[in-house]
């Protein structure tokens, strides 16, 4: 087996955290972009009512089978009608 001095640790524990410095400065240079737009919401509460209705029926009539496949709708009904306004 070959063994690491502690220094040598020490220099890849220094290159990891200069790493998550790194990330953690571009996370929070995304962040401060995204929050610096306006978000706009284009779905409308009918068409959600009636489609969330249906797959809620035919959830029960699957006995819970199709209950993945509403949440996924939802999920994507909701993130496909958000758009990014400048």
């Amino acid at each position: 087996m070959m063994e690491k001095s502690v220094s040598e640790l020490l220099e890849i524990s220094k290159k990891d955290n200069n790493k998550k410095e790194t990330l953690k400065n571009e996370t929070i240079t995304i962040k401060k972009l995204l929050m610096s737009k306006k978000i706009k919401f284009t779905g409308g509460f009918g068409e959600y009512f009636i489609m969330s209705l249906g797959l809620m029926l035919l959830s029960i009539i699957t006995f819970g089978l199709a209950t993945p496949y509403w949440m996924y709708w939802s999920l994507k009904y909701f993130f496909t009608r958000l758009e990014i306004v400048e």
